[in-house]
């Protein structure tokens, strides 16, 4: 069979060394090294050393001193490629609607791939530091209490205790991985940036065994990344899947179907923390007399009244009846829900434009946890009653302690 020599090279550049030699023999009409030795002499020498360099593999079979160094190259690229067969079969295994623990799944696969002491996924947030998403195995106490943080292109690693601040890189010009020492704690970290879908930023932390290979010894760190970030984009295109289920594709808001669970999730909440809770509901009129088009039109200028008032941790449902709504305001008194009711209205007012001509009005009820009932049925029945009594009555906003305090003044006047 006809080898291919392993370095050309070399090679190459013996034959232009010999081939040197022979033109300046010829040029000066004798051999610059022996006037005996002639052309044909140099011609024989040329044809005897590249014979021997070509073949010396089968004329010197002992002295072959690159062959354990090919087998251990090709034992390690096939370990390499096991380890990233086994990250794609981890991807490929996992049904459709199953992803909701793909972060921690795909850390803890990469984990046993690795074979290294710990690792920390982070994910980046709003404020600009990252927040661990997943963790497994022997994560170190200063990596748990600190905190990495993205400023001004720069990714730092702040220490707990007022210790300081360390900068790692910048991160528009981070290798794809690199290794940091730090000289704050005894620690020694490898990291790894991580892009998802162009706009998300993740990071993975690893920490290396006790005398033992770092993560590029045991697996390449571009497949790390390309593992990680085809876990991260994939769990986030099931939260957004799952997100849009639960919408109403009119309005935006969640549906009525979703309102159970969330309620008795926010009460729970409430009674374990003593943190209150105002649920708020919201009746449109007219409605159900209305064109299909009028109708929508007011719906939508009713939920996108509820999204721009309210903050980022309550929550909007569209109800049964196409003119009911409700709400859930998290850590809310009556007094902060009253405040929020104010800037519903003012902004629904500024949303019916065209639609004032039909003269649309909101009636709104609330009732708080614990100040006026300390379960969650009776917080629904105190909020129907609010709201039941600001439609009877014609009035914008009635919470549900106002109705006995009413009551109990109008008896005394009497």
């Amino acid at each position: 069979m006809k080898r291919t020599p392993s370095n050309m090279n070399a090679y190459l550049l013996i034959n232009l060394v010999l081939v040197g030699l022979l033109l300046i023999g010829i040029w000066r009409g004798q051999a610059p090294f022996d006037t005996v030795v002639r052309l044909p002499s140099l011609l024989l020498i040329l044809v005897i050393i590249n014979t021997i360099l070509i073949f010396r593999d089968s004329i010197f079979p002992g002295g072959n001193a690159d062959t354990g160094s090919r087998a251990k190259n090709g034992s390690r690229f096939s370990k390499r490629q096991a380890a990233t067969a086994s990250l794609r079969a981890a991807l490929n295994s996992r049904s459709a609607g199953n992803d909701a623990t793909l972060p921690a799944d795909a850390l803890g696969t990469l984990l046993g791939i690795s074979g290294q002491s710990g690792m920390c996924l982070f994910v980046l947030d709003e404020s600009g530091s990252f927040a661990r998403l997943a963790a497994c195995g022997a994560v170190p106490p200063q990596i748990s209490s600190a905190r990495f943080i993205l400023q001004g292109g720069e990714l730092c690693l702040r220490h707990p205790a007022g210790l300081g601040d360390e900068m790692l890189c910048r991160w528009g010009t981070a290798p794809r991985a690199w290794r940091h020492d730090s000289a704050v704690t005894v620690l020694s970290m490898f990291c790894i940036p991580l892009i998802i879908e162009t706009t998300a930023r993740g990071l993975l932390v690893s920490i290396a065994k006790a005398d033992g290979p770092s993560l590029p010894q045991k697996i390449d760190p571009e497949t790390c990344a390309l593992f990680l970030e085809s876990a991260l984009a994939r769990w986030q295109t099931s939260i957004r899947a799952a997100e849009g289920r639960a919408l109403d594709p009119q309005t935006g808001l969640q549906q009525v179907e979703c309102f159970k669970e969330a309620f008795e999730t926010e009460v729970e909440r409430s009674e374990r923390y003593h943190q209150n809770l105002t649920l708020m509901l919201v009746d449109l009129a007219p409605c159900d007399d209305l064109l299909p088009a009028q109708r929508d039109a007011l719906r939508q200028a009713v939920s996108a009244a509820l999204r721009d008032s309210l903050r980022r941790l309550d929550q909007a449902f569209v109800c049964s009846r196409p003119g009911r709504f409700s709400a859930l305001l998290t850590e809310t008194t009556s007094d902060v829900a009253s405040l929020v009711t104010d800037r519903i209205r003012q902004a629904f007012s500024i949303r019916i434009g065209d639609l004032r001509s039909l003269q649309p009005r909101l009636a709104i009820g609330t009732a708080s946890y614990p100040a006026d009932a300390t379960h969650g049925e009776g917080l629904r029945e105190k909020a129907d009653e609010a709201l039941a009594e600001a439609i009877r009555c014609g009035k914008p906003v009635v919470a549900y302690e106002s109705i006995h305090s009413c009551a109990a003044d109008k008896e005394k006047t009497e």
